[in-house]
């Protein structure tokens, strides 16, 4: 897997034919300081096949000099080692020629089946072409200073080793390699290896695809020595044990003891790029304060996967083990190893910018560096990891800066400002399936790139620069909109957020970067989500669907929807699906007898609840049984403070499943309407009993060998008035179930089969027996809004709940049947009883559903409806970061969304 992001090749100029192999290039360095003795590829990809070894030089400045010849990114290129002043450049050519000298700096050596590379400063052991019989991790050992050997490592997984193949490159400028094992059936794990001379750390890239899950290698810093005190930098000083809350610096981790975090011998998880979990971090050393061994991960654009790839920092409780755990199934991942003397510490800042973000050899290789006519500027490195990136902070305050400077001319420091801004080092991409952690985070982050690209208007490169422009707005679309419906990947509120964003972005746009997002069909469905979500609250009046972290207080609807385009008359809306979203049942809209009840059912997750398979209901016209709009103040993450199933153990009396819901089937006509969703899940986590919720909370967990399974249908019967059946059934391991609802108003009573609150009752046809309790929860943001619904509990490893809700006092014509409940004269069956059900989704038990009335069908879902492959809309990614702890991506939403991109091979 080899990843090309962002090459731009600059001031190349050849001055004979290609094919000669003669060529010249020249490189410019633009900061503010000087690069000493770095290693940079120099010249345009070179014909191996036509360079004779022993035979080729490379000149800078007409001198020759040593040079490496190695592949990368899937280009053969020439490396060397310069040192250039600030402002000033060298030319570099490739000639006929003795080549230069090794520089002497790099030693190569072979041995017992491993390779040693050393700059003198550090050494590090990787194994050698072979068939081992155990599976040798990638680094081996470490040495520092020429010292002893230190550190022990493994490579975990079930696959079968097939070969480990190792390249060496010269090492007359520096230590190159690359190891590759091939595993049966079909895994592939690469490392590419550069250990720079004179450095005091070995740049270590991966790729890996195909592998079992679970597969991991693992490699103790601290084997072979004694350190005891551990350095950590967080990734975010700003958020904490709550929600905005700070978390100081003397809390971090200090040392490499269990117990300093929530995650127990779990010291930091290191991602190479701001985001607001305070379990995130950028860096990570152990030391024994005379020598010191570091991790710094790096480059967010050279990880794919990210959040699944994490490098897992773990401790035990002897305080004498520095574990990194490296996760091997499919993406992949830039970091340094750093090892020296303990004067490195405090120096990971200035190793992260100037020896990551703004090498010479990413400046000179990623970055357009010239401006005819323009000198005035330069390019000044940021700080990928502080704050200052932080989208809905000091970043919000420069896009709405940038967007107001846009009609200005730029200079050299707006030249390279407005490349690190699209850079996908800094903040990842969508491409490789980076979260943006919101997606409106996203639209913030590039309201800078988008004023900053406009002000490059008279550079001769300005349409490569615009076109990159308009290619983040549509990855930004593409990612947040789904089709066809328009929802959102966040709920109806944040989703209003960043389209008012995408609003407010669109003159300069069409001003000076030649397109307009407002006439792209994913901003107009924007539009139209708004409109057919909307529920209406009495009076004619209508709302925002409350879900998530909507906040109260919006503006209507339907009117909100006309600023995108769309236009529509309530009285027209009937059932359908928003793909993402799930299931909105319709009846009698726009009048007074309107029936609406949104069934969430689609795996769309960003800054939405614990709402799995929950709907939000009204009757009349009127909220009944209602997701909370409380938003944060307090949030209501539990999944049973929500219209659904929650599962708990005596462990655990109040958890949550997690996991990512999906609409498995769905069907409307004109009597009834019918949709079925699943959620699974192979863990419960702690959660409280009434909000607010502890702020991503992850720990502690139950985990079961088999998946808690939780599938739910609906079925709306249109009539005077509407009535819902709904089937609720559990597999799994045996644990509580209990069946919530959250009624406006202030009674919940049971009486016999029913449970009669204000304004709708229950009916409980299945089970017979289960513990009733009421449950009462009241908030007053925007305004008091009380609930009082019945908490139904039963336990077991196989649970059906089949319940019928009507508006109103009970009825007499509701009655149990076998396999169903009579409604009048209506019947509601499902044929197939409750059963055992398969890890594999694909191949558990379907069910069927049918409605006859006076002996007649009047709707049926059969077996055949079913899918677990089912498309859940041309959906874009949303990977749950800090709040969202809703799991790992389920295979099957993985593979529908990275179906929407092209090849990563």
């Amino acid at each position: 897997m080899r990843i090309v992001i962002f090459i731009v090749t600059i001031l190349y100029s050849a001055s004979m034919s290609f094919a000669q192999q003669k060529w010249t290039w020249t490189m410019l360095n633009p900061a503010k300081f000087a690069y000493t003795d770095e290693v940079v590829r120099v010249g345009p990809q070179i014909d191996a096949s036509e360079v004779q070894s022993g035979a080729s030089q490379v000149l800078q400045d007409g001198k020759s000099v040593p040079f490496d010849l190695w592949m990368y990114e899937g280009k053969l290129r020439a490396w060397v080692m310069t040192t250039v002043e600030q402002g000033k450049s060298h030319s570099f050519e490739l000639r006929p020629g003795k080549p230069a000298a090794a520089t002497g700096l790099i030693r190569i050596e072979k041995a017992d089946g491993q390779i040693t590379l050393s700059n003198g400063r550090i050494a590090i052991k990787i194994p050698d072409s072979g068939t081992p019989t155990e599976i040798p991790s990638p680094i081996t050992a470490f040495s520092i200073g020429g010292g002893e050997w230190r550190g022990r490592g493994s490579f975990q997984t079930t696959a079968k080793l097939k070969s480990v193949t190792t390249q060496v490159g010269s090492g007359n400028v520096a230590g190159m390699a690359r190891v590759t094992y091939s595993f049966a059936p079909a895994g592939e794990y690469v490392v590419d290896i550069l250990l720079p001379p004179q450095r005091d750390h070995v740049i270590i890239e991966e790729s890996f695809e195909r592998m079992p899950a679970g597969s991991r290698w693992v490699f103790d810093v601290a084997a072979g020595w004694k350190p005891t005190i551990a350095r950590v930098q967080l990734n975010n000083e700003g958020m904490g044990a709550g929600a905005g809350a700070s978390f100081p610096k003397d809390k971090w981790p200090t040392s490499l003891a269990t117990g300093q975090t929530r995650m127990e011998d779990r010291l930091v998880n290191l991602l190479p790029r701001w985001s607001q979990s305070f379990d995130d971090g950028w860096y990570f050393a152990a030391t024994d304060t005379k020598t010191l061994v570091g991790v710094l991960p790096a480059r967010a654009g050279k990880w794919v996967w990210p959040h699944d790839n994490k490098i897992v920092v773990r401790v035990k409780k002897s305080a004498d083990y520095a574990g990194l755990e490296l996760p091997t199934e499919s993406g992949a991942r830039y970091w340094l190893l750093i090892a020296g003397d303990a004067s490195l510490a405090g120096q990971e800042r200035d190793l992260a910018i100037r020896h990551t973000m703004a090498n010479l050899d990413k400046v000179a290789n990623d970055y357009i560096c010239t401006w005819p006519g323009v000198t005035k500027g330069a390019f000044e490195p940021v700080f990928f990891f502080d704050n200052a990136t932080n989208p809905t902070g000091q970043r919000r305050q420069e896009g709405k800066a940038a967007l107001r400077d846009a009609g200005n001319p730029g200079d050299l420091s707006t030249l390279f400002a407005a490349q690190q801004s699209m850079d996908p080092d800094w903040y990842g991409s969508y491409g490789i399936f980076w979260s943006p952690e919101n997606p409106n985070f996203f639209t913030d982050f590039h309201k800078v790139t988008l004023g900053l690209t406009a002000r490059l208007r008279s550079h001769p490169q300005f349409e490569l620069f615009r076109a990159r422009a308009e290619a983040i707005v549509r990855q930004d679309l593409d990612h947040s909109v789904t089709l066809p419906g328009g929802a959102g990947q966040e709920c109806p509120g944040y989703q209003l957020h960043a389209a008012e964003q995408w609003l407010a972005i669109a003159d300069v746009c069409k001003k000076y970067l030649k397109f307009d997002p407002t006439q792209w069909p994913r901003y107009k469905a924007t539009g139209s989500f708004i409109a057919h979500l909307s529920q209406p609250i009495g009076n004619g009046q209508r709302a925002f669907h409350p879900g998530g972290d909507t906040h109260p207080g919006r503006p209507d609807p339907i009117q909100t929807a006309t600023k995108f385009g769309f236009t529509t008359d309530p009285k027209s809306l009937v059932t359908e699906e928003l793909p993402g979203f799930g299931v909105v049942f319709r009846n009698s809209s726009g009048s007074p007898e309107e029936t609406y009840l949104a069934f969430k059912s689609g795996p769309n997750r960003g800054h939405y609840h614990g709402d799995q398979l929950s709907f939000h209901y009204c009757a009349n016209a009127k909220p009944l049984a209602v997701d909370h709009h409380c938003s944060y103040k307090p949030r209501a993450g539990q999944e049973h403070m929500h219209n659904r199933l929650a599962f708990s153990t005596d462990k655990l009396p109040f958890a949550n499943m997690d996991g990512y819901e999906r609409l498995i089937a769905f069907k409307s006509g004109k009597d009834a309407d019918i949709a079925v969703g699943q959620v699974e899940s192979d863990q419960l986590r702690i959660t409280t009993e009434y909000p607010p919720e502890n702020w991503d909370a992850r720990e502690p967990t139950q985990t079961f060998a088999k998946p808690l399974v939780y599938r739910r249908t609906i079925v709306m019967l249109k009539g005077k008035p509407d009535v819902f059946v709904i089937r609720d059934q559990y597999w799994g391991p045996s644990v509580n179930v209990s069946f919530m609802l959250h009624v406006l108003g202030d009674r919940a009573v049971r009486s016999g089969d029913w449970i009669e609150c204000d304004g709708l009752s229950l009916f409980v046809a299945s089970p017979k027996v289960f513990d009733f309790k009421p449950f009462t929860w009241q908030h007053e943001n925007g305004g008091s809004e009380k609930t009082t619904g019945p908490r139904l509990t039963v336990t077991g490893d196989a649970v059906e709940f089949i319940t019928v809700m009507t508006p109103g006092k009970k009825r007499d014509d509701i009655a149990v049947i076998e396999q169903g409940v009579q409604i009048g004269d209506t019947r509601v069956t499902f044929p197939n009883t409750i059963g055992p059900v398969s890890t594999d989704q694909r191949v558990q038990t379907h069910q069927e559903v049918r409605v006859e009335r006076d002996g007649q069908p009047l709707a049926d879902l059969k077996s055949s409806d079913i899918s677990f492959t089912r498309s859940q809309g041309d959906i874009g990614l949303f990977v749950p970061d800090a709040g969202y702890p809703f799991g790992p991506i389920p295979q099957w939403l993985r593979e529908q969304r990275s179906g929407r991109y092209p090849s990563i091979k």
